[in-house]
């Protein structure tokens, strides 16, 4: 009798199976039908929601949503857009998949939500479910917007930046076997320790010196990188911004050669003649950790440290490389 109702309990299951495909693959049909006829209606969020909140890993889905919101915006009045914003936000709340949470920014970017509503329901999602990697790595791009350093040295501004490490210790204590923290905090620390390199460097045909860094760098006002002693250079980023990853510098005053300069040291001795050079790697340095700061980024190390004695199993622990 226990196998023939455990047979039965299979046939349900398998029925319930076949007509929830079925189902799914009926509603797909439609949903594509309507996009490519171009259809951007309530008929197209509303068919797409019923696949999603069952099967939110459907990308395609999310981005036809988008495709509709765009038409929307500028189709019909700003009180029933707003409303639309808060269903879309709505239709994200629970869900942990990173389309989601993909989809979650492109709303509040391109409908005027404010970032530091999206922070609190960060931290809401974190204090719930630490193991909650998107809601992790959302906080990674609202913090820089709501926090940013005057001095462009951290990636937020260093009381909030202290705060962060306090809250990322809690939860790697709470689940130390779950990576979404730690990566966490590697971005914390990966911003203030990833080692500086000239990649490459040289004078172009219209005078102009550049320098190529493998990372946001900000030349002034310290000016890392000189061109001779006697030579006082005025750096400019290629992009405008106060941090970037290329430096010009107009060197038309000179007669036949530079010297590149890194951290006092000559890199490179270039010909204004040619186009590029290479600047070899050994050329390093690294921007310096203020007393407070390098307090708390070795406690953090001790946590770490703490954490390996307890469970030295666990991967997560171990530097990244």
């Amino acid at each position: 009798m226990h196998g023939r109702r455990k047979e039965n309990v299979t046939v349900q299951e398998e029925k319930k199976r076949t007509a929830k495909v079925k189902w799914y693959r009926n509603l797909m049909e439609t949903i594509f039908e309507k996009r490519k006829n171009k259809e951007y209606d309530d008929e197209a969020l509303s068919l797409t929601s019923e696949v999603l909140r069952n099967i939110p890993d459907i990308n395609t889905l999310w981005n036809y949503r988008k495709q509709v919101l765009k038409h929307m915006k500028a189709t019909i009045p700003e009180e029933e857009l707003r409303e639309l914003v808060d269903r879309e936000l709505k239709l994200t709340k629970d869900c942990l998949i990173v389309h989601c949470w993909d989809y979650r920014r492109y709303v509040t970017d391109r409908h005027k939500v404010l970032p530091s509503k999206e922070l609190t329901y960060s931290t809401e999602k974190i204090e719930a479910n630490f193991s909650n990697y998107s809601a992790w790595h959302y906080r990674s791009k609202l913090l820089p917007l709501l926090y940013p350093d005057p001095n462009n040295h951290l990636p937020i501004e260093q009381d909030k930046y202290v705060e962060e490490f306090s809250m990322v210790e809690s939860a790697v204590f709470t689940e130390p076997k779950d990576q979404s923290a730690w990566f966490y905090q590697r971005w914390l620390l990966g911003e203030r320790y990833t080692e500086v390199k000239v990649i490459s460097a040289g004078v172009l045909h219209n005078g102009v010196t550049f320098v190529v860094f493998n990372q946001l760098v900000d030349l002034n006002p310290t000016s890392l990188v000189k061109v001779d002693s006697n030579v006082l250079m005025s750096w400019s980023s290629l992009n405008g911004a106060s941090r970037s990853f290329v430096w010009l510098s107009d060197v038309k005053h000179m007669k036949k050669e530079m010297k590149l300069v890194i951290e006092g040291k000559i890199a490179q001795i270039m010909p204004l003649d040619q186009q590029h050079v290479y600047v070899s790697d050994s050329y390093k340095f690294y921007q310096e950790l203020n007393e407070e700061l390098a307090l708390e980024v070795k406690k953090q190390s001790d946590s770490i440290e703490t954490l390996i004695q307890m469970e030295p199993e666990n991967k997560s622990f171990k530097p990244s490389g």
